[in-house]
């Protein structure tokens, strides 16, 4: 399961700090990041998820909005449309 997943279903996610995966995250709102080379922090991460049943569902009821306002199909498919209107009007001299 990828994190894009994983928020989508609710899940916490506990990420490393590579790529695109701290813009997503958002320590401790969406999620938590760890220092690549410290998995003794992921662990802790983990064990905070686990024992702390209301932190648990904050960052579970982030994830979830944050998939559905941000990756959803539909904002997918309006992005997509925006863009063909915008290549069409450019191609007919409309914009």
């Amino acid at each position: 399961m990828n994190a894009f997943e994983g928020m989508a279903a609710g899940k916490p996610i506990i990420a490393t700090r590579i790529g695109a995966l701290p813009e997503i995250t958002h320590n401790g709102v969406k999620g938590f990041l760890a220092p690549e080379d410290m998995p003794q922090v992921a662990a802790n991460r983990i064990l905070t998820i686990f024992h702390d049943r209301q932190m648990a569902s904050y960052v579970s009821l982030q994830d979830i909005a944050s998939a559905e306002n941000q990756f959803s199909w539909r904002k997918a498919a309006i992005e997509t449309i925006g863009v063909y209107r915008k290549a069409i009007s450019e191609c007919t001299g409309g914009g």
